[in-house]
């Protein structure tokens, strides 16, 4: 048989397979002597799967395999280190696992199928772990969105070949349905929701879309060039609330008082943030610059009394605005 290096594209290891590889080098390279049937009762595996993995060991990744009949197991004719052992340690294994957890963003777009199949393949979990580190690492519940997959396949087309696209959009804020001519540059990820973000040519500027707003999808043929700044996070001015953005940077002064200072401490909400704590008023306040404006005003009145805003005076202004409306519900 035909001997393989072990960059091989033909060899493609999931992680139970690369232990059991890992585990049967180092019993021939301390002289243990392993046999097949000793091997299938440690791992709990068949001798036939234990045959593979030493046929996988000589033909792929070249080790020198012998077998000794006084000793009854294998050994090496020579000095040899598994070439593995040096790109792989047992932490990228455990992230590798838990990127399934992470999974749960996708939930929803045509996209989560064939990466939960893919990482199913290679981060199975470990053939001696009877609660693997995957188990005890989860993510709390968000309402789930659901994409349309012909309208995914039209976005990731255009994406692939740079191609416009038109179509009917109703913003969250907006009353009627606009249409829409958009150079795609990038698909976003905000909780369960899918945005997409590119270039709006009746406004002349970048914009975000969220997908389950968008109607009447067309691909044009018409294509674009891609700019070099087109990525999302280089319209970002420090500011870390999410996708969307808002014209100019500007200055922010939030107040937060009671159980909400130590929330505000708790993260980095900007890249320039200060945070600067008042002990006789048991308030501490957070000044930042960032250009997201509407994620800013939810923020704060998502702490209700606990969050005050002290500037721009129009974050003021509108933070007022929501505080009357509510109480006219009361």
């Amino acid at each position: 048989m035909a001997k393989h290096s072990s960059t091989d594209k033909d060899l493609f290891l999931t992680v139970p397979q690369f232990e059991r590889l890992k585990e049967i080098h180092l019993q021939i390279a301390e002289k243990r002597y392993p046999n097949t049937r000793k091997l299938a009762e440690y791992f709990e595996v068949s001798e036939i799967t234990i045959t593979r993995d030493i046929a996988n060991l000589k033909n792929f990744y070249n080790a020198p395999i012998a077998h000794d009949a006084s000793k009854r197991g294998y050994y090496y004719t020579e000095d040899y280190e598994f070439p593995l052992l040096k790109v792989i340690s047992n932490n990228q294994i455990n992230v590798l696992a838990n990127a399934k957890t992470m999974l749960s963003f996708f939930e929803g777009t045509p996209l989560y199928k064939d990466a939960e199949n893919l990482l199913e393949t290679i981060s199975q979990s470990s053939y001696k772990t009877e609660k693997p580190l995957l188990n005890r690492i989860a993510v709390a519940p968000n309402p789930d969105v659901k994409i349309d997959k012909v309208l995914w396949d039209k976005i990731i087309r255009a994406l692939e070949d740079n191609l416009i696209l038109k179509f009917d959009y109703k913003g969250e804020w907006k009353p009627n349905v606009e249409s829409r001519v958009v150079h795609p540059y990038q698909l976003l990820l905000q909780g369960k929701s899918v945005l997409l973000w590119g270039y709006a040519e009746e406004r002349k500027a970048c914009r975000m879309f969220n997908l389950t707003r968008m109607r009447c999808v067309a691909v044009t043929n018409r294509t674009f060039n891609l700019p070099e700044d087109y990525s999302f996070e280089k319209h970002l001015d420090g500011g870390k609330f999410g996708a969307f953005v808002q014209g100019e940077a500007e200055e922010y002064k939030i107040e937060f008082n009671s159980y909400a200072r130590e929330f505000v401490k708790s993260c980095i909400w900007a890249d320039n943030q200060i945070i600067e704590d008042d002990e006789d008023r048991n308030v501490t306040t957070i000044t930042f610059r960032s250009n997201q404006f509407n994620s800013i005003l939810e923020w704060i009145l998502s702490k209700g009394a606990y969050a005050k805003p002290l500037a721009p005076e129009k974050l003021v202004n509108e933070w007022k605005s929501h505080i009357k409306l509510m109480m006219k519900n009361l």
